[in-house]
C-alpha cells in the first residue's frame, strides 16, 4: 500500500470517529430516557433530604401490609396528611369531663388543647423534642395523654417498621383469657414486641411495647407495657375499641389507659377530619 493511499484511509477513519462521536452525544443529548433518569435521581435525591410525610409500605414486612391497608390510606396519600380528632376526655378523680381536639401528623406530630375546670392547655410535640405547653406546665397524666396518643397507636407502629426498629413477632391468634374456656368466642390477637425510645419528656426512656392487633379486623386493639414511677413498676394497657369509619379511613372510638388494671383516662372521640397538611408550624418543638 502506497504512504499516500494509507494516509488518505486514515483520514477517512479519523473523520468517521469524529462523526460517530458527534452523532452519539447529540443522540445522548436528545435522549428523552436521559432527562427521565437525571430528573428521577434529583427527585430521588430531594426525597431523602426532605423530612418523612408519608409511610413507604415497600419498607414494610409483608404480613404488615395488611395491617395498613384496614388502616386506610391517610399515611400513603397526599391530601389526607392531618388527621383532626375532637374528643371528651375523662380522668379518674375528676368530677368533670374535659373537651380535647386533637390534630396528628405522620410522623409523631401532635397539637393538642384541653379545656376544662376553667383552663385551657396547649401541647406540641413534635416527634423529635420533649413536648412544650402553653397554659400550664406539663404534668405526668399530661405526657402520659401524649404517648397514649403518639406512641400507642398503629401510625407510631408502622413507623417505627420504616425506621428498622428492632420488632419480634410473638405469635398469631392468642386468647386474651387463660385458655381454660371451651366456648371462648374471641377476640383473637396477633402480638409484636418492638423495642423503642419514648422522647416526650426531657429524661428519654427505652421502652418495650406490645402492639397487639385483632387477628380477625387487623385493627389495633392493645397495647401493653411497662414503666417505673417513683421507684414503682406500673402496668401500662391501652385499649382501643369501638373503630369507625372516617373518609375511608378506620378510626378508634374509644382510647383508654389502665394502670395496674385500672382506667385511669378514656378519651371518646366525637368527630374526627381527614384533610391535608397546613404549613402553620403548630407542632415546632417551642410554642
Amino acid at each position: 500500500m502506497s504512504r499516500r493511499r494509507a494516509t488518505i484511509i486514515g483520514g477517512f477513519i479519523v473523520l468517521v470517529g469524529i462523526a460517530v462521536t458527534a452523532y452519539s452525544f447529540e443522540v445522548a443529548r436528545n435522549n428523552p430516557w436521559r432527562v427521565k433518569t437525571i430528573k428521577s435521581n434529583q427527585k430521588s435525591s430531594a426525597s431523602n433530604n426532605a423530612p418523612q410525610a408519608y409511610l413507604h409500605r415497600g419498607l414494610l414486612r409483608p404480613d404488615f401490609i395488611p395491617k395498613l391497608n384496614a388502616l386506610g390510606d391517610r399515611l400513603e396519600k397526599p391530601g389526607k396528611e392531618r388527621l383532626t380528632l375532637v374528643g371528651t376526655l375523662t380522668s379518674a378523680g375528676e368530677a368533670q369531663p374535659s373537651h380535647v381536639v386533637a390534630i396528628l401528623e405522620f410522623r409523631d406530630h401532635l397539637y393538642l388543647t384541653i379545656s376544662g375546670h376553667g383552663q385551657a392547655k396547649v401541647i406540641s410535640f413534635d416527634g423529635e423534642n420533649p413536648a412544650t405547653s402553653v397554659g400550664g406546665s406539663l404534668e405526668p397524666q399530661d405526657l402520659d395523654l401524649v404517648e397514649t396518643l403518639v406512641y400507642d397507636v398503629t401510625d407510631h407502629f408502622l413507623s417505627t417498621q420504616t425506621r428498622g426498629l428492632a420488632t419480634r413477632s410473638l405469635g398469631a391468634r392468642f386468647r386474651i383469657d387463660d385458655g381454660s374456656a371451651r366456648t371462648y368466642v374471641g377476640p383473637y390477637y396477633d402480638i409484636y414486641e418492638v423495642n423503642d425510645k419514648v422522647i416526650t419528656s426531657p429524661e428519654p426512656r427505652q421502652q418495650r411495647r406490645l402492639y397487639e392487633f385483632n387477628s380477625e379486623t387487623l385493627l389495633l386493639g392493645r397495647v401493653c407495657y411497662q414503666i417505673e414511677r417513683r421507684g414503682q413498676p406500673l402496668k401500662i394497657e391501652t385499649d382501643l375499641g369501638g373503630w369507625f369509619e372516617q373518609s375511608s379511613q378506620q378510626l378508634p372510638r374509644r382510647i383508654e389507659r389502665l394502670v395496674n388494671g385500672s382506667s385511669v383516662f378514656l378519651l371518646t372521640i366525637d368527630a374526627a377530619t381527614v384533610g391535608p397538611h397546613v404549613n402553620d408550624g403548630i407542632f415546632a418543638s417551642k410554642l
